[in-house]
This record gives structure tokens, sequence and C-alpha cells, in this order.
């Protein structure tokens, strides 16, 4: 499992962010993707869910897809702002499990259990 954090240190997390308009959230998600940890891919599958965290006094809710990797870019647009580091899914869930998308990735472990 891919996850990314700010260069400066912080809690791995996962890509996100706002859905441009005109776009749909499943089409965001890949952009956010490539932008944050230079990954290129699809989504497999419906949306996992959603997760709501507050930044600046706001509530955002993002939705969350599972992704099947094709390509990891030597260098991607944010690279200088954040790290990526695959880990394993134990490893993964230990890093989110005081994270907002703590019950998604449990959600997502048992679809991956599943196949």
């Amino acid at each position: 499992m891919c996850l990314i954090r700010r260069r400066t240190g912080g809690r791995w997390s996962i890509p996100k962010g706002h859905i441009e308009y005109g776009t749909t959230a499943r089409l965001a998600a890949l952009a956010e993707a490539h932008e944050e940890a230079g990954l290129l891919g699809d989504t497999v599958g419906n949306r996992l869910g959603t997760y709501e965290y507050d930044k600046g006094g706001v509530t955002l809710t993002v939705a969350v897809y599972q992704m099947a990797v094709q390509r990891e870019l030597p260098r991607w647009a944010e690279m200088r702002l954040r790290e990526r580091h695959w880990w394993s899914l134990d490893e993964a869930s230990a890093l989110l499990d005081s994270h907002p998308v703590s019950a998604l990735f449990k959600r997502f472990r048992a679809r991956v259990a599943a196949c």
C-alpha cells in the first residue's frame, strides 16, 4: 500500500484533494494520486466510502477509492513537498490506526482478502 506524507514529517496518509468543477470524485482521486504520489492507474470497483476531517474550521468530506497502480513515476508534481512509501498491509494498518480513513482501510483489507 502506498502512503504519502509531507517531507517535513507528520503522519502518513492517502492522497486527497478537491474535486475540480466539471469532474467526478473518481477522476479527482486519480488526479490527486498522480499529483501527490506520482502514481498512474485506475480505480477498482466502487467507492470504498467517505470520511470527514476538519481543516481550518471547515469540515471536508473525502471520497476514497481503491487504485490499481500501473505505473510509479520517478518524478511527480509534488515530489518536493511529499514523500511516498510502499508499506505492507499490516504496516499501513498500524500507520493509519488513528487516521480518519482507518475504518475504510479495514473495508479495503476485507475486499482484498475476499479476492
